[in-house]
């Protein structure tokens, strides 16, 4: 089989959509022109597998062990093996239940112990774990010799490596294939492992999780096998069938495919490490800020982001593609095009401007400059900037390095203490209202005054599984929806509450971006203690210590979780002291009203509801205090 077979990358383009019998027929063809292999053959398989065609795909993969049974090739029947272990675990949850077995296997269930036993076995022997294990007393300069003879052994001493990209693949991505390409990526890798090294990243530790951004087909995520166990590698890229390939080659590793903007599915504070390189010399300046967002989010405190741009002299390089005329790859005569009036391009970017010229047919993706400038001014409200370094001598490209401020040194508290100043005759029109915090049902409290006007409908904690209408795994856009639209309709502000638990999950979804841009926040402020102790005697567990002092850990941590999300998406909510609301709920529903663009009628407002007092005895109290006071 050709390499550079274009029917092979549209026949993974089908596959990477799901139109698998697509997939198929392209294979089929393949096979008729160059002939059955191993790989083609275990292709087929995995592509019938996945269309529900199970006694065909296992005559395929009964051939490609035929021609192969020694290659990952044939041994990478990853779905073989989910369907036997998942088969297995459902005979043993039936023997422990005493329920009926599962049906009896069928004729796909022939491909037999041997066969799934041998493809078990040689992918543990030959897992990424393994190969870590193998070359960890390597130098890095002994395994980069490692990775680049892999390009013609597809071998790192005695284990297999990810196979490579058909060549002009690997050229589209990066410029260049074969041997030429690793020993390009290896100058970067020693750029970035020194990096790491030097401000604190243990790569080599297993807890350590790092995201390489952009993937493409795998250059620089194979050189990070010796150094991050597969579990915490990511691979994070746009191109859908670079990730299908990829999760092939690596053997399922964490490999994601992202939106040209975020957000991503990985969870908030995941990664130690986010590298990417050529990624943000190609992103338009809203897209580059909108991914520096994102990496705030899923970089924990302390990690890095360290990404190349073009530097300062790749405006020169454009200019010099139009003087010479030399216009033989479709890259230069885009690049002649590009930043046209070299001496505005480059006063420009010395201003501290991002200059992007875009391509024709993708308004994010062009060509860019992201100068130190813009760094500063831009992207250091959740960062540091540790380095900007824009020196051929050093990479190709201009590179910065930056580290993610510790949540006690971010942004800051940076919100009013009272509502801003409405402007004359432009009242806000909140599609909603967002009490967050709650401090020990103040934030209750709050939203049954305004309820009580009649202008606001109390939805409770309505994105609660537990406790509101938000059923498990059910869609928050929808629901949202469907409870704001129901308040408008009878002419009232849906007004929910929330707690961080809950909304952790949203907040790492794009559901705030989506469906609360146009909702006001109210954030009530509280001691965290009196917090605690009152939920903790609302949920009738014995008074203990140890029980207390880990709910008002849990309180402090959603106060910083709160602080994070709004300075990381530049939310000023209206910020309300859990007091206030005891002093004088009305007076604070008016002011919340006032806030939000409408007036309320104070006869029609409960009195302040009376605090409820505190059961815990005075003992456990007074240990408690000690225990925080020491903490």
């Amino acid at each position: 089989m050709s390499n550079g077979d274009p029917l092979l990358q549209e026949a993974y383009d089908f596959f990477a959509k799901g139109q698998y019998i697509e997939a198929y027929r392209l294979f089929l063809l393949i096979e008729s022109r160059t002939g059955s292999s191993a790989e083609l053959a275990n292709d087929m398989g995995v592509t019938l597998f996945k269309a529900g065609l199970t006694d065909k795909a296992l005559e395929h993969f009964r051939q490609a062990a035929g021609l192969d049974s020694q290659s990952l090739v044939a041994g990478n029947l990853f779905d073989v093996i989910d369907d036997q272990q998942q088969r297995i675990q459902a005979l043993e949850t039936a023997r422990r239940s005493a329920r009926p077995a599962p049906a009896a296997p069928g004729a796909f269930d022939a491909l037999g112990q041997s066969l799934f036993a041998r493809a078990l076995e040689m992918w543990c022997a030959d897992s990424a774990a393994a190969l870590k294990e193998s070359v960890r007393t390597l130098s890095d300069e002994e395994w980069f010799a490692q990775v680049i003879a892999s390009v013609d052994s597809g071998l790192a001493g005695t284990h297999h490596m990810p196979r490579f990209a058909p060549a002009e693949t690997q050229s589209v991505y990066v410029g260049s294939s074969g041997r030429s390409a690793m020993e390009e990526g290896a100058r970067f890798m020693r750029f970035l492992l020194d990096v790491a090294r030097r401000n604190g990243v243990a790569l080599e530790s297993n807890q350590v999780r790092v995201a390489d951004f952009g993937s493409g087909w795998g250059r620089y995520t194979r050189f990070m096998l010796k150094y991050v166990h597969p579990d915490n590698l990511f691979g994070l890229e746009v191109q859908a069938d670079m990730v299908e390939r990829c999760r092939k080659e690596f053997g399922r590793a964490n490999f994601v495919r992202v939106s040209p903007y975020p957000p991503t599915v990985l969870q908030e504070g995941l990664l130690d490490l986010v590298f990417g390189y050529s990624v943000f010399s190609h992103l338009a300046p809203a897209c580059a800020d909108a991914w520096i967002a994102e990496f705030a989010r899923i970089v924990k405190p302390g990690g890095l982001v360290v990404m190349t741009t073009q530097g300062r002299d790749f405006i020169e390089f454009c200019r010099q593609k139009r003087v010479s005329g030399d216009l033989s790859h479709p890259w230069f005569r885009f690049l002649a095009q590009a930043f046209v009036d070299s001496e505005a391009a480059f006063a420009d970017y010395d201003a501290g401007n991002i200059l992007f010229a875009p391509t024709m047919s993708t308004p994010t993706y062009g060509e860019a400059l992201v100068p130190r400038g813009y760094v500063e001014r831009h992207w250091l409200d959740d960062f540091e900037l540790l380095d900007f370094i824009d020196d051929r001598q050093v990479l190709p490209q201009a590179v910065f390095i930056l580290r993610r401020r510790p949540y006690a040194q971010a942004t800051g508290w940076r919100h009013h203490a009272a509502p801003a100043p409405l402007a004359a005759g432009q009242p806000p029109s909140p599609a909603g209202l967002l009490v967050t915090g709650d401090a020990g049902g103040a934030g209750a409290a709050l939203v049954s005054a305004l309820a009580a006007s009649g202008r606001c409908d109390d939805l409770g904690e309505c994105f609660s599984p537990a406790r509101g209408s938000l059923a498990a795994g059910g869609d928050a856009f929808t629901h949202w929806r469907e409870l704001r639209l129901q308040a408008q309709q009878a002419g009232r502000l849906p007004a929910a509450r929330l707690d961080w638990a809950d909304f952790a999950p949203l907040a790492g979804s794009g559901f705030d971006l989506a469906a609360l841009d146009k909702t006001a926040v109210v954030h009530v402020r509280g001691d965290a203690l009196e917090q605690a102790l009152r939920e903790h005697g609302a949920s009738g567990a014995p008074w203990e210590v140890d029980a207390l002092l880990a709910r008002v850990e849990a309180v402090l941590a959603g106060q910083a979780a709160w602080r994070e999300h709004f300075a990381r998406r530049a939310i000023a909510p209206c910020i309300v002291e859990a007091a206030e609301i005891q002093a004088d709920v009305a007076a604070v529903a008016r002011r919340i009203a006032a806030h939000c663009g409408f007036q309320i009628d104070a006869t029609a407002l409960p009195a302040t509801p009376a605090a409820p007092a505190t059961t815990c005895p005075p003992g456990v109290l007074d240990a408690l205090r000690r225990r925080l006071a020491a903490a």
